[in-house]
């Protein structure tokens, strides 16, 4: 045996302390031997080395001994230890706009102004554009040599290093997006689908949801949704129902895409009513005043909502499913129709709201930048 064993087992403790910390907030020296099964001696080594490479900290807080009743110092996260960005690509039927957001190593995000892409639809703008938005991020975070990687949120689907479908924004599709962005980016990148990215931002900010089955349906100038079964997020295709035409009512319609954007039919009804085609607050007041016109519409619209969550819901027999919907004051009166109309299913799942709301996709980017990053930061 060489000394790679005992080298490797004080990397796992390592990993475990910082993990176990990540998770569980701001610990004492004597709660974490306990708690990881480590020895008195291992914790002290082992916290010793991490304050002295300024991955921990003593936190100000304190807490008191029950026993003795003195006050006993907690070890946290340095916040300064390190740094990723996150960048979502957000394009509608028009425009192209960047979120940009920075987390520190505790997992903390700061989101800055979103950035516009000059060109809709043109692959080098993009490119020069994603590149000037991470010079932007760059002079944001206190210590830019402790970037360690970059996560981009795609709207549509990812395969290894190539993006078979992106409806909204067709000229990032195929593998010369991602190659031609290596090339021009210093630090690791990493591409993942936006919604699953904003499902993962919802298991760090509401822990309860890692012993759920849960879906995030994403209904904004675009379709998707999320997929997580106990705390492990699907990838590839899995929740990509956008293209899906499942609707009893109106075979004809082309997919889920086309009848639940809110650049569609709500839009299109905004216009008739004489308002811009995004204000979509405006519609709740017409619901009060039980339109007729724009109760059919909404009404039409919920059943879209319910065909969505039971195709979903009869594969993975879901508990909860939480519904990003562009205008909260729209959707406080779609919720309890969508709900009457889900009593009809076998096993409803529960409606909720991300505690994120439209910040989630950029929250769980730069997330998704930092975790990828923790075995470099934390072994090295």
């Amino acid at each position: 045996m060489s000394s790679a064993g005992p080298t490797r087992i004080r990397q796992l403790n390592r990993r475990a302390v910082l993990s176990h910390i990540r998770y569980e907030g701001a610990q004492s020296r004597s709660a974490l031997g306990p708690a990881l099964s480590l020895s008195p001696a291992a914790v002290s080594s082992v916290v010793n080395d991490l304050l002295e490479e300024k991955l921990l900290c003593e936190s100000e807080s304190t807490k008191k001994d029950g026993r003795k009743g003195r006050p006993i110092s907690l070890l946290e996260l340095n916040a300064d230890a390190a740094y990723a960005l996150g960048i979502v690509l957000r394009p509608t039927k028009t425009e192209t706009e960047l979120g940009l957001a920075w987390v520190d190593y505790t997992g903390k995000a700061t989101a800055i102004p979103d950035v516009p892409v000059s060109k809709h639809q043109d692959i080098d703008t993009l490119i020069r554009c994603i590149k000037a938005a991470i010079e932007k991020l760059e002079k944001e975070v206190p210590d830019a040599k402790r970037i360690f990687g970059v996560t981009i949120a795609i709207p549509g689907v990812i395969e290894g290093d190539t993006i078979p479908m992106a409806p909204k924004l067709p000229c990032i599709e195929g593998g010369e997006f991602i190659e031609r962005l290596q090339e021009v980016i210093e630090y690791p990148l990493s591409f993942h689908n936006d919604v699953n990215l904003a499902a993962m931002s919802e298991l760090h900010q509401q822990p309860r949801l890692r012993d759920l089955s849960f879906a995030y349906l994403y209904l904004y100038t675009g379709v998707g949704s999320g997929l997580s079964i106990e705390g492990k997020i699907l990838n590839g295709w899995a929740g990509e129902i956008g293209q899906l035409h499942v609707n009893r009512n109106i075979p004809n319609t082309t997919s889920f895409e086309h009848s639940l954007t809110t650049d569609g039919c709500l839009a299109d009804l905004l216009e008739s009513l004489g308002h811009p085609r995004q204000a979509l607050d405006e519609l709740a007041k017409y619901i009060d005043q039980r339109d007729p016109q724009t109760l059919a519409v909404i009404d039409l619209y919920c059943e879209h909502i319910c065909d969505a969550i039971n195709v979903l819901n009869s594969v993975l027999a879901l508990d909860e499913v939480l519904i990003d919907f562009r205008s909260d004051k729209l959707f406080q009166r779609l919720r309890p129709r969508l709900e009457v109309l889900l009593q009809a299913s076998r096993r409803p799942p529960v409606i909720s709201t991300p505690v994120m709301g439209n910040e989630a996709t950029l929250n769980g980017a730069a997330l998704s930048a930092l975790t990828e990053a923790l075995e470099v930061i934390e072994t090295n």
